[in-house]
């Protein structure tokens, strides 16, 4: 079973690389005014995912929109490690975003689905959300902006824990 939890700087260096992979983020490193999250292997405490995110969020507040959820939480980056995908590592990595968020009284999350260099790895990362239950709210923000209520968000049962029923 992997483990999800807030990321410490020696989870960096890791984390780092992972986003780098995928053409995620930048080369200034993890920026310490977000949180970040990271998947663990159990035992080994190896790094295969990373989550960053923001719970004070307010982007789209200047269309004024009645609609508007107001603070929220932004993801900035999603990324597994090539050879764990597949495997609800992701899932889990969002839910830990979204269940921080439910903590700090958000109830709205939203994210700008990043390219990673091909149209190809967009779409599978816009499939990835969809089926977790964001819509595209591209028509206020951006082209490839996705949000959903937090209580709208479905996870499906990771990998690990699946009953044998």
């Amino acid at each position: 079973m992997i483990t999800v939890r807030t990321a410490t700087h020696r989870d960096y260096p890791a984390a780092e690389d992972i986003l780098a992979e995928e053409k995620l983020g930048d080369d200034a490193g993890l920026p310490v005014f977000w949180q970040a999250a990271v998947a663990c292997c159990p035992n080994t405490e190896e790094v295969i995912g990373v989550i960053e995110f923001d719970l004070a969020y307010d982007v789209g507040h200047e269309a004024q929109r009645p609609d508007h959820p107001g603070m929220h939480v932004w993801v900035f980056a999603l990324a597994v490690r090539a050879d764990r995908r597949d495997q609800g590592v992701g899932s889990q990595l969002l839910r830990f975003a979204a269940e921080e968020g439910r903590r700090a009284g958000r109830t709205f999350l939203a994210l700008y689905v990043q390219d990673g260099g091909t149209d190809a790895k967009s779409q599978a990362r816009s499939r990835f959300f969809a089926r977790r239950g964001l819509v595209s709210i591209a028509d206020s923000i951006g082209d490839s902006t996705f949000g959903a209520a937090l209580e709208d968000l479905t996870f499906p049962t990771p990998v690990g824990d699946r009953s044998s029923h």
